[in-house]
């Protein structure tokens, strides 16, 4: 056998396996010649172009329909010419229309060097890859966006390897460029930059993950950023690979940046600590405020009532309302506003109730309120208007001035009485210039008229007279507190003691007199012929209220009264001796009580009493810087205390001398100042029997200008007190600054027209009205001979 024929089977043995490769295989084969024509395909390009290889032969591939983009296939071919072979991808559109892509690779065929003998195309549809591949790209997009979107970064721990990849995001996130900490992975751990009292929690987190107990590792920890600050990202990571023995290889997570979301919870956090710090301050304010509020509504002064505004039943009152009222709390409950009215102020008191709200908000009254034990207040109301538990209410504040008005009274009585006063010391000292008048002119007339001289009887009958009326003045100058005072040292259980035969005598054998004396009494400083006249007084007085009988008490004591308790009184504050005079006779209503020391009040029948009894009293005792107290019950009894002050000296003054026998003389110049002209004339005609040489004057003015025109022979100077004009102590002021031994005798009807003056004068220097003539020349000659003697020189 030939060479030849295993070469030839061997050649259609190939030639068979090629035509075999063609039919079957699954890219499209084309076999173009020179011009591009198409002059074979296999079933896989039939498929591809959609058509039968009898209805593609002859054509090129550009004008089957559907076909190649002709730009592209163009070019592939004369790429493929020039250069023997090219790949690449072509345009494509499939049967129903759809852009397609296809993978070609082209190969020229050359038969005879440097001749074109056409070409192969080999054409696969990768249209689906391609789709697949944008579809890819198109979700790697939206995912880098979403990751962007949701501020997360993308993190790949290889454990074995301890190698980490970070996503660009991750990076970013911490304030690296992209690939930066994936070039420090291998000099900078991850667990480095978390933040040192936060890496407890997340390695837990991590273990126990890591050991299957979790579904998933979650954490939230600071992490330091490049320019070394922190930030807080929230890890969450899943183990995606495990080796053989079940160990983590490989875990996959996400960093997500909750910085903003922690910064909001710690700002939420101070707010919300602020606020309840805030609340709490407001509650604890709250809740002083209440306090304060419950401290002034209870502890106030002020009676305070709170009464439901449609029901008028009261709805709470304080500690003050219990107090004044007498009710108890519970009692109020159960009552209403009406109910503390008198039957007789109903009328009253709704229509109170019912005025305009900016006439309910001044204080008016006074209205009247009835207490628990039917006493009666005054009182002064303002209300307002006001929600108590929900209810509309008024807080009504009852002002007690009951004392205010009892106070008023007292000295609207006080006033009357020193008006009446007023009058009665004017009228007195009247009626004493008058009895000056009368007794100095009787009193010359005997001392000139013989025994046995019948009208002698009839002078001192007048004298006599004369003698009591001065006796009334007396009267009503110690009611009017302008009686000249003799005032001594004197104790009070003596002078009753001594008195007690006498009173006795007064108050007749149908009474029980008990004397409760004490014998280490305090002593007091006052006119003794006055405290005895008191003394008689009240118990006249007393002895008159029990016409059936009775006891009849007189007690002395001490006692100190503290500053609350003078308060009440009025009085100064201090150690006081009293004299008590108490009975058990008629007593007296409160009515009377408030005027038993008016002057000429009486509740005695026409022609017992004059009026004057306790109205003298009164002014006797104030005379002498005490005052006096009544307590009285009808039908039970009085009793009458006199306070005097407490004796701080206990030496008596040095009284006067006797009256010497007849009438003393003398023979210097006498200044006689006088605005009454009667006394004036009975002075002057008494000095002058008695030697002296007198100058007259009817005022001051007239005194200076005779003192002046006869420098130096005034001896004495005796002045009426109360002048017009320039009084007497102003006289002996101004005269003294030209002569300062002159001596001075004061005349005056009023104690304290001498007392009252800071002169300095004593006892002896005055002479009170109406005197008898042999008193004044005694007077006169005394205060000369002393101012005569080497101490008053």
């Amino acid at each position: 056998m030939s060479s030849t024929a295993p070469n030839a089977s061997r050649t259609a043995a190939r030639a068979g396996y090629l035509a075999l490769i063609f039919a079957t295989v699954r890219d499209a084969a084309v076999v173009l010649d020179a011009d591009g024509r198409i002059t074979d395909l296999n079933p896989a390009a039939e498929l591809v172009f959609g058509a039968a290889a009898g209805d593609c032969l002859g054509r090129t591939t550009d004008n089957i329909t559907p076909g190649l983009n002709a730009t592209d296939d163009d070019a592939a071919r004369r790429g493929a010419l020039r250069d023997g072979r090219w790949e690449g991808e072509i345009g494509f559109v499939t049967r129903d229309g759809r852009p397609a892509t296809l993978q070609a690779t082209l190969v020229a065929i050359t038969n005879h060097p440097g001749e074109n003998g056409g070409l192969v195309a080999i054409y696969r549809d990768i249209s689906a890859r391609k789709a697949a591949e944008d579809a890819l790209l198109e979700s790697e997009k939206r995912l880098r966006f979403a990751l962007e979107g949701a501020n997360e970064g993308l993190w790949d721990w290889s454990i074995d390897g301890g190698d980490v990849y970070y996503s660009a995001g991750a990076e970013r996130m911490l304030g690296y460029e992209p690939g930066e900490m994936e070039r420090q992975a291998g000099r900078t751990t991850w667990d480095q930059n978390v933040h040192p009292d936060d890496m407890p929690a997340v390695q837990r987190a991590i273990d126990a993950h890591v050991a299957g107990n979790t579904e998933a590792y979650e954490a939230e920890y600071r992490c330091r950023t490049k320019q070394g600050g922190w930030k807080w990202l929230l890890g969450r990571g899943k183990v995606v690979e495990r080796n053989a023995d079940g160990s983590p290889r490989r875990m996959t997570g996400v960093h997500i940046d909750i910085t903003e979301r922690k910064q909001a919870e710690e700002t939420r956090t101070r707010l919300t600590a602020i606020v309840d710090a805030e609340h709490l301050r407001a509650e604890a304010a709250i809740r002083e405020s209440e306090e304060r509020h419950r401290l002034l509504f209870e502890e106030n002064p002020i009676p305070l009532l709170v009464i439901d505004a449609e029901t008028l039943m009261f709805l709470s009152v304080n500690a003050s309302a219990v107090r004044q009222y007498g009710y108890s709390r519970d009692e109020f409950a159960r009552m209403s506003i009406l109910d503390i009215r008198p039957p007789e102020d109903a009328e009253l008191a709704l229509s109170r109730v019912a005025a305009p709200v900016e006439v309910r908000s001044q204080r008016s009254g006074p209205y009247r309120h009835r207490r628990r034990d039917g006493s009666i207040a005054i009182v002064d109301i303002v209300s307002r208007d006001f929600v108590f538990a929900g209810r509309h209410a008024r807080l009504v504040l009852a002002i007690d001035i009951t004392e205010q008005r009892r106070l008023e009274e007292q000295l609207r009585q006080s006033q009357k009485i020193e008006a009446v006063g007023q009058l009665a010391g004017g009228i007195a000292h009247d009626f004493n210039n008058l009895l000056t008048v009368i007794k100095g002119n009787v009193e010359l007339a005997l001392h000139e008229l013989p025994p046995a001289v019948p009208l002698r009887n009839d002078l001192e009958q007048v004298g006599h007279a004369a003698s009591r009326a001065a006796l009334l003045t007396r009267q009503l100058l110690a009611f009017s507190r302008k009686q000249v005072l003799k005032p001594a040292v004197l104790d009070l259980t003596e002078v009753v003691a001594e008195a007690e035969r006498m009173l006795r005598r007064v108050i007749g054998e149908d009474l029980t007199f008990v004397t409760e004396l004490s014998p280490t009494l305090s002593r007091v400083t006052a006119d003794r012929g006055q405290i005895e006249q008191v003394l008689v007084n009240l118990v006249v007085n007393a002895r008159d209220a029990m016409p059936a009988g009775g006891v009849l008490t007189v007690a002395t004591g001490d006692v100190t009264l503290s500053a609350d308790g003078a308060a009440a009184r009025g009085v100064v504050p201090g150690p006081y001796v009293t004299l008590r005079v108490s009975d058990t006779g008629v007593g007296m209503d409160d009515a009377t009580r408030s005027r038993i020391f008016e002057p000429f009040f009486t509740t005695k029948p026409v022609g017992r009493g004059t009026g004057l009894g306790l109205a003298t009293v009164h002014g006797v005792v104030h005379q002498s810087g005490g005052f006096v107290t009544v307590e009285s019950t009808p039908q039970t009894g009085s009793s009458f205390t006199v306070f005097l002050p407490r004796a701080m000296h206990l030496e008596n003054p040095s009284g006067a001398t006797g009256f010497a026998t007849g009438i003393p003389r003398g023979s210097e110049t006498i200044l006689l100042v006088e605005d009454e002209d009667a006394v004036r004339t009975v002075a002057r005609r008494v000095l002058v029997e008695a030697g002296y040489t007198v100058l007259e004057a009817a005022n001051a003015m007239e005194a200076i200008d005779l003192f002046d025109r006869s420098p130096g022979a005034v001896a004495m100077l005796v002045s009426d007190v109360v002048m017009p004009g320039i009084n007497g102590h102003e006289l002996s002021r101004t005269l003294r600054l030209r002569v300062p031994t002159l001596p001075t005798l004061f005349v005056s009807g009023y104690s304290f027209d001498v007392r009252g003056d800071s002169s300095g004068f004593d006892d002896e220097c005055f002479l009170a009205k109406p005197y008898d003539p042999i008193e004044l020349a005694r007077r006169v000659r005394s205060i000369l001979d002393a101012s005569s003697t080497p101490e008053r020189a």
